[in-house]
């Protein structure tokens, strides 16, 4: 059975990891596409930033809470993106 169904949150750990990690790709490829998005898309290359700096922090954030998850908290900040938290870890 897959770990997100039946495993302890320790073993789900680095699924964040890997999906932050995919998703600053793909920003950072719309961000460096000299063809513009579909207009369906609306986000600003502002925006696309803010959301590749919350994909890179995050991704720093899982892989340390993937590694040695024991006693640490998390906090959410929401300063950089108003819809996407960046984790911190306290």
């Amino acid at each position: 059975m897959n770990a997100l169904l039946s495993g302890s949150p320790k073993s789900m750990l680095p699924f964040p990891f890997q999906d932050f990690a995919r998703s600053r790709q793909i920003f950072e490829t719309l961000l460096s596409s000299p063809r513009p998005p579909p207009s369906s898309f609306s986000a600003s290359p502002a925006d696309l930033e803010a959301l590749v700096s919350v994909c890179k922090v995050n991704f720093v954030a899982s892989s340390v809470l993937a590694r040695d998850p024991a006693g640490r908290s998390v906090d959410f900040d929401f300063a950089p993106h108003s819809t996407f938290p960046s984790v911190r870890i306290i």
